[in-house]
């Protein structure tokens, strides 16, 4: 993911899970893999898209920590993980806390996995 999205400006990714729900993640300035905590992104924003009038914006509410930009990872948003996508790219998990979204409404639970991102 990082090899894919690093060195551009602002990103938006789409992730869909086994479990059918579909997300998008927009980051509004460039990533290097390295640079720890983006503080200074109160802009980024998750978006649930599963249809049926339940597609949202969620921006972040609660601190400064927006998105946590490392490598060794897939997309990283919020202090508590808020949506976290491991290293292998498959499992995600959730845990609220910087974004007005919770984990039920996000991924289905805390822990899914990734059909396409």
């Amino acid at each position: 993911w990082h090899a894919k999205c690093n060195d551009f400006s602002a990103t938006l990714t789409f992730i869909q899970l086994t479990n059918g729900m579909k997300l998008a993640l927009f980051l509004p300035g460039s990533m290097d893999g390295k640079s720890g905590w983006r503080q200074d992104w109160s802009s980024s924003s998750i978006f649930t898209l599963n249809g049926g009038g339940t597609n949202k914006k969620h921006k972040p509410t609660r601190n400064t920590y927006y998105f946590y930009d490392d490598n060794g990872y897939g997309p990283a948003m919020g202090e508590g993980r808020d949506l976290f996508v491991g290293q292998n790219m498959l499992d995600v998990s959730s845990n609220r806390k910087t974004y007005d979204v919770s984990a039920s409404e996000l991924i289905g639970g805390y822990t899914a996995y990734v059909k396409s991102l």
